[in-house]
């Protein structure tokens, strides 16, 4: 056998799945892509030399291409660029080594073992080291709604896991066919086992989008999704360029004003307002005392120019801060329509690198040396804001991507008696400059959409700001880099989901299992080269 073989098969599935996924987005990609995988599981002993060294390069050069848009915001977060890659690049040969244990020499069925290796792995990504779950193998399919909504069953994973026993069942029957004593069984059963899970997906995916839907209430809430389109670098700004950011957003405001008279809430993104004067000691009971100083700028920008009034209040993305403990937030902030703040929530899933530096609370020296300077501090509460009768769960950014931590926060909220009837996330993806990096929050907000069983409005700059239902359709989307005003009108529905009950417990079982599978890979190939190193070693004179 090629001695780089184990390198190429690993090479050619990322190759497919990098092709499933945006920008080329050829999703039905996904259903194949890691058959090149499943065949390094299925054969008797890995080709080459160091093997699993091979799958780790294989690895670290998909994620490099995968998440390529980590280093456009700071020429210093390439190095967080290579450390991301190289860090996820360990679960390729994790997954292979526990797959091949449970196949081989735990007698697993294939079509069982490898899905729960994949699975596992991807819970493990998902929440090791704070967690991404962004560019899981279920997010290929967001824009197929039939597909997704098993999503509702155990999480994204549950589509994972189910593209992982088609592509596992393929591959099997294709390697069976190929050897010449191949049995009519042995091939039928693995193709049997590909079809049944397709059709499985399929039908429960009509059975729930044909549901029907049932509104809790007979409350609305009209609300506009203001999208800039601001390119954002981390440097200091000028007052000219804050003005004209500014401006750019009281205009679109305005001009949703004018053309719908009826909205009750108006959507703007994440880090829209920036006020160093808003403390965070926020007083729910005393929140009439509390103004900005720019108040009046609100004002005017929330003005409809025709009747003279500013009567919607507006939801914003904004930095703030305590002077006192020095604590730098980063908000989502419920403005009154006399620009008081009447509400807010501080984002407590805080992003690697970009909003803080690991140990720099030990290390201070560390946020001299890094672009953002001292990082930003948790939240340390969830927010339901009620508008019209209508309760919304506020995230701000990549919140939205930990599956997680939007189930938490649901339940949460809900356990308190503020039932959220509709999911609001504002975020600020123009760091990244329109590449495939918003295609891929917007996967993730789909999913969540489809976890949680609720509507979910996304607010972004340079976009994607989107409406999507509880069974994540895009009713409306904004487009790529671009200013676009969206109006969506929300009903809260009666719709729940069984992932909202038992949240991650499968996958989480699937991740022990892996991490055991793969802890005996590890040891018995350590005493396999030691009993081969003692073999090696000549005695009285002998030569081996």
């Amino acid at each position: 056998m090629n001695g780089k073989q184990t390198f190429w098969l690993a090479t050619l599935a990322s190759v497919l799945m990098w092709c499933a996924f945006p920008p080329l987005g050829v999703w039905w990609l996904g259903w194949i892509a890691t058959a090149p995988l499943v065949w390094l599981v299925l054969i008797d002993q890995l080709p080459g030399k160091r093997p699993y060294r091979q799958l780790l390069f294989a690895g670290f050069f998909y994620w490099l291409a995968a998440f390529y848009f980590v280093r456009i915001p700071h020429w210093l977060l390439n190095f967080a660029w290579v450390a991301l890659a190289a860090y996820f690049a360990v679960y390729t040969p994790l997954m292979i080594a526990a797959a091949r244990t449970m196949v081989h020499r735990w007698k697993v069925p294939a079509v069982v073992a490898i899905p729960i290796a994949w699975t596992g792995v991807e819970w493990m990504r998902s929440n090791f080291f704070t967690g991404l779950a962004v560019g899981s193998l279920s997010h290929s399919q967001f824009a197929q709604p039939t597909i997704i909504q098993a999503a509702d069953l155990s999480g994204a994973y549950t589509v994972s896991f189910a593209m992982l026993v088609f592509a596992t069942g393929l591959t099997q029957c294709v390697r069976r066919k190929l050897q010449p004593d191949s049995r009519l069984v042995g091939v039928a059963l693995p193709a049997l086992i590909s079809v049944f899970v397709v059709l499985a997906v399929i039908g429960y995916g009509r059975f729930r989008l044909e549901q029907p839907v049932v509104y809790a209430s007979e409350k609305s809430l009209s609300v506009a999704l203001i999208q800039p389109s601001i390119d954002v670098v981390f440097r200091p700004i000028s007052d000219t360029e804050r003005n004209e950011r500014w401006e750019e957003h009281r205009d679109l405001t305005q001009q949703a004003r004018k053309q719908w008279s009826d909205l009750q809430l108006i959507l703007w993104p994440e880090s829209s307002f920036d006020s160093p004067h808003l403390l965070s000691d926020f007083d729910e009971k005393a929140s009439e005392s509390y103004f900005i100083a720019s108040n009046q700028q609100l004002y005017r920008a929330t003005v409809d120019t025709e009747t003279g009034r500013s009567d919607v209040p507006l939801l914003s993305g904004g930095s703030t801060h305590d002077p006192a403990n020095k604590d730098i937030f980063n908000s989502a902030l419920l403005f009154s329509t006399d620009g008081r703040v009447v509400d807010r929530y501080d984002k407590s899933h805080l992003v690697l690198f970009g909003e803080y530096v690991p140990f720099a609370e030990w290390f201070p020296v560390l946020d001299s040396l890094t672009p953002i300077g001292k990082g930003l501090s948790r939240g340390d509460q969830f927010r339901c804001m009620e508008i019209g009768g209508v309760k919304l769960a506020p995230s701000v950014c990549f919140e939205s991507c930990v599956p997680h931590y939007i189930r938490r926060q649901v339940n949460t909220l809900s356990e308190s008696g503020d039932e959220p009837d509709v999911l609001v996330n504002l975020t600020n993806d123009g760091w990244f400059f329109g590449t495939s990096c918003l295609d891929l929050h917007l996967a993730s907000n789909v999913f969540r959409a489809v976890e949680m069983r609720k509507p979910h409005l996304v607010c972004a700059n340079t976009g994607f700001s989107a409406e999507i239902d509880a069974c994540g359709r895009l009713l409306q989307t904004g487009p790529r880099r671009e200013q676009a005003v969206l109006r969506a009108d929300i009903r809260p529905i009666e719709r729940t989901s069984l992932y909202r009950a038992i949240g991650d417990c499968l996958p989480i079982g699937f991740a022990g299992m892996t991490l055991l599978a793969s802890a005996v890979a590890v040891f018995r190939r350590r005493s396999l080269t030691k009993a081969e190193t003692t073999e090696a070693v000549p005695t009285n004179g002998a030569t081996v």
